[in-house]
């Protein structure tokens, strides 16, 4: 069966922040994926204080789980919670296109189904 996958990690020193910002990113996850009519999908979340190396073990979950299974989209608040560096938020990023995942990067208001789109039309513009 297809499924939505939506993934947050927080890291924050503080626990009384840290559980702020997990409430925060929790409520904008929740709210965008009832707007796009995504309510059951499965939310997989991090938690870390950052002053530590960000471990992020319910990531390698999702990528293990979508590699298994079909899934047709995942949402994430930010690039950046999907690694330590730009390359570790690449590698996660090359392993969800491999397996067809429509990506949604909240942040940067980028969905993959649209670039796709936006591609086409610049070929045809040609």
């Amino acid at each position: 069966m297809e499924q939505a996958i939506g993934y947050l990690c927080v890291d924050n020193d503080d626990a009384r922040t840290r559980d702020y910002c997990k409430a925060q990113k929790l409520q904008q996850l929740h709210a965008f994926l009832h707007q796009i009519g995504a309510e059951d999908a499965a939310i997989y979340m991090d938690e870390s204080p950052a002053s530590e190396t960000p471990q992020r073990p319910r990531l390698t979950d999702l990528l293990r789980e979508i590699t298994d299974a079909p899934t047709k989209l995942f949402v994430v608040t930010s690039i950046f919670e999907l690694g330590d560096n730009f390359l570790a938020c690449l590698s996660a990023l090359q392993i969800l296109a491999e397996h067809h995942v429509r990506i949604i990067l909240m942040d940067n208001n980028i969905d993959t189904a649209c670039m796709h789109e936006q591609a086409a039309e610049l070929l045809a513009a040609k």
